[in-house]
């Protein structure tokens, strides 16, 4: 899933960016929001931040997908 970037600003994927600075990437998918106003802006990243706020984890599904990766010889310790 790309990024959400505006005006140097990243308004989507702090994770995602952050796990790719992790991972040694050089370049991340990037999707520019061009033509938004601030005021679109400011309510798309609370409305972004606030899906997570209302998820739940499945923690039998996330062992079962973490253990498939380390199986798969993804590095995962970090």
């Amino acid at each position: 899933m790309p990024i959400l970037a505006a005006d140097g600003m990243v308004l989507a994927g702090h994770g995602r960016l952050a796990a790719g600075k992790l991972l040694g990437m050089a370049e991340v998918p990037v999707i520019v929001a061009r033509g938004w106003t601030d005021q679109q802006k400011r309510a798309y990243v609370i409305a972004d931040n606030r899906l997570t706020d209302a998820s739940d984890w499945d923690d039998e599904m996330l062992r079962l997908e973490l253990s498939d990766l380390v199986e798969g010889g993804f590095e995962i310790s970090r």
